[in-house]
C-alpha cells in the first residue's frame, strides 16, 4: 500500500437516486438488520443501473496520477465524485473539510505554529456533525445483544471523505469488477458497522452529517479527523523538529 487517491462523495445525490428507484437498499440499511445492506437487499437491476457506473466512477478515480482536482458525474448530478489528490503512506499531510469541499493543506514540513493554529480552530468543529463506524466496543455490544444497532448513514449524509488504496488498481479488471466496488461502496455509504473494504481496498473515513468544517490528518496510510489525534505528542514532536 504505497499510496492512496483521497476523494469525497456527494451523497445527497446519491442518495436522492437511491429514494427514486432504489428505495430497498435505504429500506434495508434503515432496518438495521443488515451490516452490508446493498449485498443484501439488492436487486439483479441494481448490478448494471446502480454498481456499475458507481464502480466505474470509483475506478478512474484510483487511476488518477496527478494532484490536480477534477470532478466525474452520476446520473443528472454533476461533481459527485470529486477526487482530491494522491498521498504516499510515508508522508504526513493536513486535509480541511471546507463544508462543502476538501483541500490538502500540503504534505509534510509542518510548522509547530501552523499546525498550532489548526488545532485551536479544530475546537469549533462540531463532531456530532460527523459519522464515522461504530468503535470495536460498541460493536462487541451489539453482537453480544446488549445494546441495539442504529445506522445514521441510512438516511443521513450530505458529502462523505473516502480514499483508496493504490493497490486496488494494480488487480483491478473494470469489465469484471465495477459492480463490486460499486457494491462495496454503498455498503460503506449506507452503514456505520464498518469503515473499510478488504476486498476493494476503499475507506471511507466519515459522513457528513450537517453542514460542517473540519480538519482531517493523513499518516501512516490511514486518515483521522485531527480531534481524534494526540495534539500533545503533535505539537512536541514538531517543536523539536523547529529546533533541529
Amino acid at each position: 500500500m504505497g499510496q492512496a487517491k483521497i476523494f469525497w462523495i456527494d451523497e445527497a445525490a446519491i442518495r436522492e437516486r437511491l429514494r427514486e428507484n432504489h428505495s430497498h437498499l435505504v429500506d434495508g440499511a434503515a432496518s438495521g438488520n443488515s451490516s452490508n445492506p446493498a449485498t443484501d437487499f439488492a436487486k439483479p437491476d441494481d448490478n448494471e443501473q446502480l454498481f456499475k457506473p458507481i464502480g466505474n466512477a470509483l475506478y478512474q478515480l484510483s487511476q488518477q496520477e496527478y494532484s490536480s482536482k477534477f470532478s466525474l458525474p452520476f446520473n443528472d448530478y454533476e461533481n459527485v465524485f470529486n477526487y482530491t489528490t494522491m498521498l504516499h503512506s510515508s508522508w504526513d499531510s493536513i486535509l480541511i473539510w471546507t463544508g462543502n469541499q476538501l483541500i490538502p493543506l500540503g504534505a509534510d514540513n509542518y510548522k509547530y505554529d501552523q499546525v498550532k493554529v489548526f488545532i485551536e480552530l479544530e475546537k469549533y468543529s462540531d463532531e456530532k456533525c460527523f459519522g464515522f463506524a461504530l468503535p470495536q466496543p460498541t460493536r462487541e455490544m451489539i453482537i453480544a445483544k446488549q445494546k441495539k444497532w442504529e445506522t445514521v448513514c441510512a438516511n443521513k449524509g450530505d458529502f462523505s471523505i473516502w480514499f483508496v488504496y493504490d493497490d486496488y488498481k494494480r488487480h483491478h479488471n473494470p469489465s469484471k469488477d465495477d459492480i463490486k466496488l460499486g457494491q462495496e461502496f454503498l455498503n460503506l455509504m449506507l452503514c456505520n458497522w464498518s469503515d473499510f473494504s478488504q476486498d476493494v481496498g476503499l475507506k471511507k473515513v466519515c459522513s457528513i452529517i450537517k453542514p460542517q468544517f473540519g480538519f482531517f490528518a493523513w499518516g501512516g496510510n490511514t486518515m483521522w479527523k485531527l480531534s481524534g489525534v494526540d495534539h500533545d505528542k503533535l505539537l512536541e514532536f514538531l517543536k523539536h523538529e523547529d529546533e533541529k
